[in-house]
Parts: structure tokens; C-alpha cells; sequence
């Protein structure tokens, strides 16, 4: 998303897009809005039924 923000900003711009965005402005116009987690089934997911297993993906995958 960034990248393309980037591009945006980086890109010509035609007589028609004569308005220049910073990156800082585009990414401060992103609307923000409340994490929706409706729809989750943790039985969807049955490889995550092995507790070391998904404990070991999620040390893995913190960053």
C-alpha cells in the first residue's frame, strides 16, 4: 500500500491530476475504522487444533 502511495506521489503528474499528495497526506487520509471480526470459526481452521503448533506459528510469525 505504501509503495503505491509512494508511486502516486512519485509518478508525472498529467494536466488532469494537477493536485500533489505527500505521502504523509495520503496516508493520513486512509480512513480508519474499528477491527470487524465477525465471520471468524476457529473450527474453520482445524491445523490450529494442535495448541504447540499454533503457539509455535505465533512466536514464530511476532516479528
Amino acid at each position: 500500500m505504501a509503495a503505491a502511495l509512494a508511486f502516486a506521489v512519485l509518478a508525472p503528474a498529467s494536466p488532469a491530476q494537477a493536485d500533489e499528495v505527500t505521502l504523509i497526506d495520503g496516508i493520513t487520509a486512509l480512513p480508519v475504522a474499528e477491527e470487524i471480526r465477525d465471520g471468524y470459526k476457529r473450527e474453520l481452521y482445524p491445523h490450529w487444533k494442535d495448541d504447540d503448533l499454533r503457539r509455535e506459528a505465533l512466536w514464530f510469525e511476532r516479528g
